[in-house]
């Protein structure tokens, strides 16, 4: 199979080296238009040729353009032992414009391999009345501190006995499931949060823990394993190659110093005698000191002896006759282990009393007390809210700030893999002559293909790039910025959330908010404070709610996402960027998420945000557009207007590019109008179209308003460089350290075990002699 499709990949490469014959690349956009009008004589001889040799030949052999001639000949060439260079041009013909081409060649290689009839292995997944329950805490009782270690522990004790029935809640996870994962299809499973979309799959993959019941599963063959997205070197580069799966065992081993034979007392020779260290350090010793470069063999044997190591020589075969057995002893465990033995850390579930009534409001219809408590209240506020006639301000006040960039350029030194092959600069450009204007209480939406420099161009602004070089003005407010003081009143939102994960949510951003605010702020205030981030965010029902570790336990992914905002609100910041905070998520997650960034916004605070390949909903929800092409040079920076009309009508004013159909996504539309396919096919250049527009006088004139300091304003300062002094820091990361220790039972459990074991082995070897050594 192999074979046939080089071959066939072979004859379209064909086509792209026949000069004047039927399969020149001529006047078309496609790697595979082909002519079949003329015939290359010379070319037709050589293939007829080639069609003599034996199959085994035949099949590895082709007709290359030979790249050393000026003319470019015809040459017979195995197909298996092609040059570099010559690998490189055959690619950059056949894939030109790596989007567009890269689709086709693999359409390709699917009709050749359904043309010769081959069938490739399909796997269909059927699941029927598929139930799925689980007991959890409720409330606190869930948190792995140690108090509730210890009582899980004497808990799961007493039920082996049947002495006690334990106090957790049954909830259903999944309920009379039915479905069919057919082959050859992308299937999306949607839901809203919690639904049980990720346990539906770990359902079928055969991946959920022993103490859950799966009920009536029949067929569950085989299934896709999910991939894992992770930042690369732009977003969405490294989001299309990083797909995989990774198996990771950990091993742990404890060292010990070497303990003289003749003090082991008789009840512990046998760890002497068992410990694969000793025979590896002996094997060692009597190989190096029994060797025959010493002078005199006496002395290394004395040596040995010296240190109460054994001398006879055949210990170095019987070191290795032990090593290699417990290498095949302890892989044939481990083993073992893997394939029978649950994991020692399980997922522990935890749902708030809230959410509990909830579910069962909406199982049974009954509606709880506390619930019709909560909305009573909730309806009395709401009509308070709107007998004022105005939203509610928050507890702290902050200063609303415009960030102005103008003609910003961003260099690094040139890659030694790219001096290698002739480039003679010493410097390689990422940004190219930005300008732009970010403004309180208006999102800003930062988009460009993958490579663009949107993730630079945001680092550069935000003072996160500690190397390159950096030319151009950046101004806050008018007033030219310094880093030392716009940290001081900006947040900014990792792509990969990171939390400690041992900590609540509430405990998370009273840890930041602690740390962040101002000295001159109270204990009671930052509380106040911290409570209406969390309603701000959505997380008040979650204020409990340990973070947990990501895809293990703990809170979800659009629910770190929110939280991730709300440790940046809680410092009170003026101006937030927020790099990419709707990847990893499906629609309805991501339309949570800009939920609460829309609130950030309505606040009054200066907000950007990375977005690789927003829905209609999610793009629709920006106010303006700053769109980049790869190179980092602007080529749309402006509202884009109801419906993204604005947007719609200057793209479409250049000549050559396609109007957008009813319903297609504007964002969609804009990346493939602006591609490098579409730049090449119309030729021409969206950067200097939008530099000699209209719009890019319009900017030029905002970024002079507001590049000019207000009269009676003042340049930000602050007395300190942090906002707090070096004991209150202290304290604070000793607080939420204290918590950390707490609530890792496994990590404390271990510290104790091998503190009464290494206690006992100290104490029982040297009972008898103290005094005496």
């Amino acid at each position: 199979m192999s074979s046939s499709i080089e071959l066939d990949v072979g004859e379209s490469w064909r086509g792209s080296l026949r000069q004047g014959s039927t399969r020149l690349f001529e006047r078309s956009t496609s790697a595979f238009s082909q002519s079949r009008n003329n015939h290359d004589e010379e070319e037709a001889l050589k293939w007829a040729a080639i069609e003599k040799l034996p199959t085994y030949n035949r099949l590895r052999t082709s007709i290359l353009k030979n790249v050393h001639q000026e003319n470019g000949g015809l040459d017979e060439v195995d197909v298996r032992h092609i040059e570099l260079e010559t690998r490189q041009q055959l690619l950059d013909r056949l894939v030109k414009v790596a989007d567009e081409d890269n689709e086709r060649l693999l359409q390709r290689l699917r009709q050749r391999i359904d043309r010769v009839g081959i069938k490739l292995p399909e796997v269909e997944v059927r699941y029927e009345h598929l139930n799925l329950d689980a007991d959890v805490h409720v409330g606190g009782r869930a948190l792995p501190t140690l108090f509730n270690w210890t009582a899980n522990m004497v808990e799961g004790v007493l039920q082996l006995l049947h002495l006690y029935k334990g106090n957790k809640t049954a909830m259903t996870i999944l309920r009379n499931s039915s479905g069919v994962v057919k082959p050859g299809r992308m299937t999306l499973l949607l839901g809203p949060p919690a639904s049980g979309k990720t346990t539906l799959l770990l359902a079928l993959a055969g991946k959920l823990d022993k103490s859950l019941r799966v009920l009536g599963l029949d067929i569950c063959a085989e299934t896709m394993v999910g991939d894992a997205m992770q930042r690369g070197i732009s977003g969405g580069q490294k989001k299309r190659v990083t797909t995989g799966e990774m198996i990771v065992g950990a091993s742990k081993a404890l060292f010990m110093d070497e303990i003289s034979t003749e003090d082991i007392k008789g009840w512990w020779i046998w760890g002497y005698w068992i410990s694969p260290l000793m025979y590896a350090q002996n094997g060692i010793a009597v190989n190096e000191f029994l060797a025959s470069r010493w002078l005199k063999e006496n002395i290394g044997v004395q040596l040995l002896h010296s240190r109460g190591l054994f001398s006879d020589s055949w210990w170095y075969w019987l070191s290795i006759g032990v090593l290699f057995g417990y290498n095949v002893l302890f892989n044939v465990l481990y083993t073992l282990a893997l394939h029978y033995l649950d994991p020692l850390g399980k997922p522990q579930a935890l749902i708030s009393k809230e959410d509990l009534e909830q579910k069962k409001e909406s199982t049974t219809g009954i509606q709880g007390v506390g619930i019709s408590q909560r909305q009573r209240g909730s309806n009395v506020s709401n009509k308070s809210d709107s007998g004022e006639g105005g939203k509610k301000g928050m507890v702290l006040p902050f200063q609303p700030l415009a960030m102005v960039f103008d003609n910003v350029n961003y260099y690094v030194d040139m890659p030694a893999a790219m001096k290698q092959q002739g480039i003679t600069e010493d410097r390689l450009q990422l940004l190219r002559g930005v300008s732009g204007t970010f403004r309180p209480g208006v999102l800003t939406c930062l988009m460009g293909v993958s490579g663009a420099g949107k993730t630079t161009l945001m680092d550069v602004l935000a003072g996160r790039k500690t190397g390159g070089y950096i030319e151009g003005s950046i101004t806050i407010s008018g007033y030219p910025k310094k880093q030392e003081t716009f940290a001081r009143i900006s947040g900014y939102c990792e792509q990969n959330d990171i939390h400690s994960p041992y900590v609540t949510v509430h405990e998370s951003l009273i840890y930041s908010a602690w740390l962040r605010l101002p000295k001159e702020v109270d204990r009671e205030t930052r509380e106040m404070f911290v409570d209406e981030v969390m309603e701000l965010v959505e997380l008040s029902n979650l204020k409990g709610a340990l973070v947990g570790l990501p895809g293990v336990n703990g809170l979800s992914t659009e629910q770190r996402k929110r939280l991730t905002i709300a440790v940046e609100l809680v410092a009170n910041p003026s101006i937030i960027f927020m790099d990419e905070p709707t990847s990893g998520l499906d629609a309805r997650a991501a339309a949570i998420v800009m939920r609460t960034v829309r609130n950030t916004v309505d606040t009054g605070r200066t907000v950007v945000c990375t977005i690789h390949q927003p829905s209609i909903d999610i793009f629709e929800s920006f106010d303006e557009l700053v769109l980049m092409k790869r190179g980092g040079q602007m080529i749309y920076v402006g509202p884009l207007g109801r419906h993204s009309q604005y947007l719609i009508d200057y793209f479409e004013a250049v000549e050559g590019v396609p109007q957008i159909t009813a319903g297609y996504n504007p964002a969609t539309w804009m990346l493939e109008s602006t591609s490098v396919g579409a730049e090449l096919r119309l030729g021409v250049d969206f950067a200097d179209i939008y530099r000699n527009s209209s719009l890019y006088q319009q900017n030029q004139a905002k970024i002079m308003e507001l590049g000019t300091p207000v009269p009676g304003s003042k340049d930000l300062y602050f007395k300190s460089q942090f906002s707090q002094s070096f004991l209150t820091q202290t304290w604070a990361c000793l607080w939420k350290q204290n918590w950390s220790y707490w609530r890792n039972p496994e990590y404390n459990a271990v510290r104790f075990f091998f503190t009464l074991v290494t206690a006992l082995m100290f104490g029982t070897n040297f009972l008898g002699n103290l005094g005496r050594k």
